[in-house]
Order: structure tokens, then C-alpha cells, then sequence
């Protein structure tokens, strides 16, 4: 019998790429990074990015990792998404250029080092927290195929695995950075209490 609750909308290419690349999926992954490259590629040179290949990897590798605790329901998520780790990109590659052209007595080198340390420091703290959680082999294998961008052949080389050993450990190194993401934000969640509360809590009368 109909129920009167109409059926959600079907869930778009990229959005299917997004949850299979999520749970580990190394040839969805591929696809996903195939995807979205010409457009954060488009992105960056359109608005003057020198080196807009290397900070499109850069984009795409740190959209990967980031995956665990992300959550998009349309199209247009993700590319604000996108668009916005492409920005940090291009304004640290800025930062940097400035930087070289400045003569070395310039008192504002170190305000702009340290402005470029903090932004970059703010968006890794996070992740870098997440990789805590992982073997040394897991954050190897997430590093040589993101961070390097290497195939998982070569992957599988440099380690001295096989191919399937590095498929296992890139699998169970995104269920993890997900499981513990979901820990972390249930944990965010619980309200705190100081010892003074809890003591309070333990009086009848909740007085000091």
C-alpha cells in the first residue's frame, strides 16, 4: 500500500563515486580523483595558479583522505568543497611567491611565514590527528598512493607487498580513518562535566 513518504532522489554519478571511494574501493578512488581533476585543474588556472597541476594533486589527495568524515548530499557540496580547498591552495601558493620576492630585510617575511603556518597548521590538525590512529604500513600506503600519487602497482613495489596486500591495507586504512572520525565527532557530542559538577552532582541539595 502506498505510504504517502515519496522515494529520495537518486544519488548523482559523482555522489556514488564519493561513497564507494569511502569505503575503500581502489579502483572507485581512481575513478573519483579522474572525475574531478579537470575541473579543480580548470579552476586554479583560471585563476592564475603557476603551478596548477601540482596543486590540483594537492587538492584532490587531501579531498581523498578527508573523506571519512565528510558527508555531501548533492553536486554542488562537493564542488564548494573543492573549490574551497582550492583556494587554500592557491593563497598559499601566493603567500609563497611574495614571499621569494621580498628582500630578505623585509620585517613582514616573518608576519607572512607565520600567517602561512597557522592556515596550514588549522586544516591538517585535524587529519593528521585521524592518521595517529593508523599503522606505519596504512599511513605509508595512503601516502605513496595520494600523496605521491602513485599507481598501486608502484605502491606495491616500494613497499615490497603485492598488489593485494596494498588494496587490504588502503581498505582497512579508510574504514579506520572513518570509524574513528565517527568516534571523535560522538565524542565532541557528550557534554563535559568538571569535577566540580560531578561533585555537586553528588549532594542532594547540589550546594558547595
Amino acid at each position: 500500500m502506498p505510504t504517502g513518504q515519496s522515494e529520495p532522489p537518486p544519488r548523482s554519478v559523482l555522489l556514488r563515486m564519493i561513497d564507494d571511494a569511502d569505503v575503500g574501493s581502489d579502483r572507485a578512488v581512481e575513478e573519483l580523483v579522474r572525475h574531478c581533476w579537470a575541473g579543480v585543474h580548470r579552476y586554479l588556472q583560471r585563476r592564475g595558479a603557476e603551478t596548477a597541476e601540482a596543486l590540483t594533486n594537492q587538492v584532490l589527495a587531501e579531498f581523498v583522505l578527508s573523506l571519512p568524515r565528510l558527508s555531501f548530499s548533492s553536486d554542488r557540496q562537493v564542488w564548494a568543497y573543492l573549490h574551497r580547498i582550492a583556494r587554500s591552495r592557491l593563497i598559499d601558493e601566493r603567500r609563497k611567491q611574495r614571499a621569494e620576492h621580498l628582500p630578505l630585510d623585509e620585517e613582514d617575511i616573518g608576519a607572512q611565514a607565520a600567517d602561512l603556518f597557522e592556515d596550514r597548521l588549522a586544516q591538517r590538525l585535524a587529519l593528521v590527528d585521524l592518521l595517529t590512529h593508523l599503522t606505519l604500513e596504512q599511513r605509508q600506503v595512503l601516502e605513496m598512493r595520494f600523496y605521491l600519487d602513485l599507481s598501486v602497482e608502484e605502491t606495491a613495489t616500494r613497499m615490497g607487498k603485492s598488489i593485494s596486500a596494498i588494496k587490504g591495507l588502503q581498505h582497512r586504512a579508510m574504514a579506520a580513518l572513518n570509524e574513528q572520525q565517527q568516534r571523535d565527532e560522538a565524542d565532541e557530542a557528550t557534554p563535559k562535566t568538571s569535577a566540580e559538577d560531578r561533585e555537586n552532582e553528588r549532594r542532594p541539595d547540589g550546594t558547595a
